[in-house]
This record gives structure tokens, C-alpha cells and sequence, in this order.
């Protein structure tokens, strides 16, 4: 199991994103240029039997902002994720407003 700071040091370290990881959103104006990372912990789940709460597992969720998909990038991620045995998801869609792409990955 990772933790909120475990995911920070793993999105900064590893993938070399230092600088580029926000936890949620970065700052009115100072997100800085793409490619860069928000992560977040949207909810829990708790593991609990005989009314008794045994252990917390956050569910984590990272979004690579790209301009156009980059597999390359993607693969960096999904590597260290891998390495540090993490089990993921991953969703990729175009935010037509932003004209930017987002790739998701949810553990």
C-alpha cells in the first residue's frame, strides 16, 4: 500500500517530474509547462469485520497533463508504478476545452 507522500516522492523521484506534481491542482496561474502531474486522494476504503476498523487504504488517483498522448511518458509511469507494485488502472481522454490531453491512473 502507498501513501499520499509515498506518491509524491514516487511522481517526483522516479519519473523525474520534480516541480511538476501538484497534489489536486496547482495555483491559479502557476501550473507549470506540459507535460505535468495533479494527484489526489478523492476517498477511502476501509477495511473493517466485527465492528472493528482495521486499516485505511486511500484510493489514489494520477493525472499526466500532456499536449498529445505520449506513450513514451506513459510507459515511464506505468514502469515505476510496476516497480514499486503498485496495481492500477489507466484512462486516457482529449480535453477539448483545454486542448490538452489527460491520462488517469487510479490505484
Amino acid at each position: 500500500m502507498i501513501t499520499i507522500e509515498g506518491m509524491r516522492t514516487l511522481l517526483e523521484s522516479v519519473t523525474g517530474f520534480a516541480g511538476k506534481v501538484a497534489y489536486y491542482a496547482f495555483p491559479k496561474d502557476e501550473a507549470p509547462d506540459l507535460p505535468f502531474v495533479c494527484f489526489m486522494s478523492p476517498r477511502e476504503r476501509t477495511f473493517a469485520a466485527d465492528n472493528i476498523s482495521y486499516f485505511t487504504v486511500p484510493r489514489i488517483v494520477v493525472e499526466l497533463y500532456t499536449k498529445d498522448r505520449d506513450l513514451a511518458t506513459e510507459a515511464l509511469f506505468e514502469t515505476a508504478f510496476r516497480a514499486a507494485g503498485l496495481y492500477f488502472t489507466k484512462e486516457s481522454e482529449y480535453l477539448d476545452d483545454e486542448r490538452i490531453q489527460a491520462t488517469v491512473f487510479s490505484f
